[in-house]
């Protein structure tokens, strides 16, 4: 036990320090709580506790540097709130071999994403009532991702919110941390109540990604994401055909 929790917050440190600078780190948590043992559907569940507490702290760092979107992230938290509480219902249906299937499905598509740099932009927010309005009921189905799985959730975020309101990536951010603060209550309240989270493994995932986090931080503002892409395209290719074969 004590071994798997070290092999939990070593990898959870990793994912946390390439959530910051790519994205896509509980591709990797997940796959690890499943092969220390863990059933698909409790693996879902406990990779959620670090993914809300690192919702947290982003928020903080993020106001503390003057940057927030809290009215417009609140307006789009509605919609992804509901879609969220049906992605859960549907996820804690699943069998644990269609689950882990599906699983190394996303992980595979989401490479492209994955390996493709958005252009970066300094813009102010466009709304209008249509925008909003796609805006909304697009984060309704992003709720129902996010509720399913979770991982890779914010990519569709980007890919929305530039193309509806031209948004820059750090202002996309500071809404997608947001939004996924309010998105995962539900979700860890349902897994929570169906005894999907193991909580001892849930601490390290929540401490593990928040360290991650912070190293991954100094990183990018001295590197930027060199390398750390392709690194995590490679460890998706591997334990994806793993979660195929087994």
């Amino acid at each position: 036990m004590l071994l798997h929790i070290l092999y939990v917050f070593i990898v959870g440190s990793i994912a946390g320090f390439i959530n910051v600078n790519a994205g896509g780190g509980s591709f990797l948590t997940i796959p690890l709580l499943i092969f220390i043992g863990l059933p698909p559907g409790i693996a879902n569940g406990t990779n959620r506790i670090g993914v809300f507490l690192m919702s947290i702290t982003s928020i903080i760092t993020f106001r503390q540097k003057g940057i927030s979107y809290f009215r417009f992230s609140s307006f789009l938290a509605i919609p992804a709130i509901i879609g969220s509480y049906l992605g859960a219902r549907v996820s804690l249906q699943l069998s644990p071999t269609l689950f882990k299937q599906i699983l190394a499905t996303l992980m595979i598509v989401m490479l492209l994403f994955i390996l493709k740099k958005p252009k970066q932009t300094e813009t102010e927010p466009k709304f209008n009532i249509w925008q909003n309005i796609v805006s909304f009921v697009g984060f309704f189905f992003i709720g129902i991702y996010g509720g399913f799985i979770q991982a890779g959730v914010g990519y569709f975020m980007i890919i929305l919110l530039r193309g509806v309101h031209g948004l820059s990536l750090k202002q996309i951010s500071t809404i997608r941390v947001t939004v996924v603060f309010f998105m995962m209550i539900i979700p860890i309240m349902l897994f929570a109540s169906k005894g999907q989270i193991n909580w001892s493994y849930g601490a390290a995932i929540a401490l593990s990604t928040s360290f991650g986090g912070w190293l991954g931080t100094k990183w990018n503002v001295k590197y930027g994401d060199r390398g750390i892409k392709w690194i995590l395209a490679f460890s998706l290719v591997i334990l994806a055909v793993r979660l195929f074969i087994t």
